[in-house]
């Protein structure tokens, strides 16, 4: 019962530091292009594949003071992982319709923890469609499959997500630079183990707004969004991964309301800054103690000085649910740092720094057992040497390093990953 406990324990509270946040309000126009990594090959048709072999030091992300055996059958904290990718885009404008179809397969092979191989996919078709120079809009469908990090997952079993999107938006213009908008999507995610069935929801979500875009680099929207999210299956565990005493039910459904700004905006050539500012607001079906109403915001900062120098850099506040076994908030505050030195013609240096405060506000005691708000502090550091052997054809060499800090001794951890790749595309 011990280990039973330890491992719903730590898989509660590895999910969501460890997953990237998911963001309150999902843009159905699609943000503007970065300044850098856009493609020149302008082919209708394009294939890509690629292999990349990984080693962790930590796979499992348990700290030094947690037994891997009982959780996951093995010992070893480390594995090596052979990833592999190849995928299909098919591009082509028709008069004023732009039509974007895409495919992926990501199998993955776990030498140690094989219990994990999977087999990954994900596909979009969008229509970026106009009539006239009044209306436009989108219309889209994504779906995907992909694996419960091991780092989040102390069942020992696979789980597979499957998620699948819905979108569409129409616009109106009234002016050569100004409109109003409508936007609606849908997203559904499945859960392949019983174990995390709790996490299955589907959200439906409403925007409306007024839309400046002159065509000068700046687009800019004040929009209104609703979001309403069903979890069809009660909470089965407390966020410290305690099951929940007899007759006690908890459903995480909730509504959440939002008032945005979206930006794109080019205060300089080599300069763009894009992303979104707001206030949010949600509430729960069920326990309003939990509810939060704060601000919110994801800004994008796309830099190139140089031919030889370019940075990316983010900045996020948001609130993001654990998604498994508990589904409460927790209030990230994430800050990442993407350098780009080029060394040569064909080389490349590419940094990652990342930090992440996290704490999870989501739960207010009425659930879990008496103790402080935890709290994780996650640090990422990378370097990527990348050669470009040919104009389809590149090797990447990764160093990275993931280390988690908390309140809670029992979570801490570091993880080095060491990793070569290359990858082709045709």
């Amino acid at each position: 019962m011990r280990n039973r406990a330890l491992a719903r324990s730590f898989a509660t509270w590895s999910a969501a530091a460890l997953l990237p946040a998911a963001a309150l309000a999902q843009p159905i126009v699609p943000p503007a292009p970065e300044l850098t990594n856009v493609p020149t090959d302008q082919n209708v048709l394009r294939f890509d594949a690629g292999a990349n072999v990984e080693h962790h030091s930590n796979v499992t992300g348990l700290s030094n003071s947690v037994d891997p055996q009982p959780i996951y059958g093995k010992s070893s904290r480390s594995d090596t992982i052979l990833r592999g990718t190849f995928g299909v885009a098919y591009d082509q404008m028709f008069s004023l319709q732009r039509l974007t179809l895409e495919a992926r397969l990501d199998p993955a092979k776990y030498f140690t923890y094989s219990q994990f191989d999977y087999l990954g996919y994900s596909g979009r078709v969008n229509l970026d469609w106009a009539v006239g120079n009044a209306l436009y809009g989108t219309l889209g469908l994504r779906a995907g499959q992909a694996l419960t990090s091991v780092l989040s997952n102390a069942t020992g079993n696979r789980n597979l997500e499957r998620r699948t999107t819905l979108y569409g938006s129409a616009g109106l213009r009234f002016t050569p630079s100004t409109s109003v908008f409508v936007g609606a999507d849908t997203t559904k995610l499945d859960n392949s183990e019983d174990y995390f069935r709790s996490a299955d929801n589907r959200v439906d979500a409403f925007e409306t707004g007024i839309r400046y875009a002159p065509g000068t680099g700046t687009d800019m929207s004040l929009l209104y969004r609703h979001q309403k999210s069903d979890y069809p299956n009660d909470q089965l565990f407390d966020s410290l991964g305690n099951v929940l005493p007899p007759g006690v039910s908890v459903n995480n459904s909730y509504k959440q309301n939002a008032a945005l700004v979206r930006m794109s905006v080019m205060p300089s050539e080599d300069t763009r800054i894009s992303g979104e500012l707001g206030y949010t607001k949600r509430k729960y079906d069920s326990f309003s103690e939990r509810d939060y109403s704060g601000p919110t915001a994801l800004l994008t900062l796309a830099w190139r000085p140089t031919g030889a120098f370019y940075m990316n850099a983010e900045l996020e506040r948001n609130i993001a649910s654990t998604l498994y076994l508990t589904s409460n908030y927790i209030q990230v505050t994430e800050i990442r740092f993407m350098p780009v030195v080029v060394l040569t013609g064909k080389t490349r240096l590419n940094g990652r720094f990342g930090y992440s405060q996290q704490e999870y506000k989501g739960d207010t005691g009425l659930l879990a057992t008496a103790g402080p708000v935890r709290k994780d502090d996650l640090y990422t550091y990378g370097v990527q040497l990348a050669y470009d052997y040919s104009r389809g054809l590149a090797f990447t060499l990764d160093l990275r390093r993931l280390q988690r800090k908390s309140n809670y001794e029992g979570l801490k951890f570091s993880n080095n990953i060491i990793g070569v790749g290359v990858t082709a595309r045709f």
